[in-house]
């Protein structure tokens, strides 16, 4: 899959968590945010190393390659990088604990959004 499908599929899985949102689908919400970020991810880092990649592989590689090649700011990356440190919690517990995602998060995840809607934004 080419790196442009993955940018595709990271706005794909983006619209759909905005969605979520609007409809109070918290838990869906935040899975699908959280792998729009893990696509946009791979969109910027290209190809794995062992075939495929993992969770806390591909944030790290993220973080390196972003920096070198978009030109990012060390805040903006440390922004990026703990929106989805935060979302792969909010994912485990939507997609496999017996609980919902609080309404507290609701404001989080409606700024992680809107960060990642930044942020393929102006890379185009």
């Amino acid at each position: 899959m080419g790196k442009s499908l993955y940018k595709h599929k990271a706005w794909e899985r983006l619209q759909t968590a905005k969605w979520c949102l609007s409809q109070g689908y918290l838990s869906s919400c935040a899975s699908n945010l959280y792998f729009a970020y893990f696509n946009y991810f791979q969109h910027v880092v290209g190809t794995p190393p062992k075939g495929r990649w993992r969770h806390i592989g591909i944030a790290k590689a993220f973080m390196l390659t972003a920096f070198r090649t978009l030109n990012f700011s060390p805040e903006g990356l440390r922004r990026i990088k703990e929106a989805y440190d935060d979302l792969y919690g909010y994912r485990l517990r939507a997609d496999y604990a017996p609980e919902e995602i609080p309404s507290t998060a609701l404001h989080l995840l409606e700024e992680y959004i809107n960060l990642l809607s930044e942020v393929i934004r102006n890379e185009s």
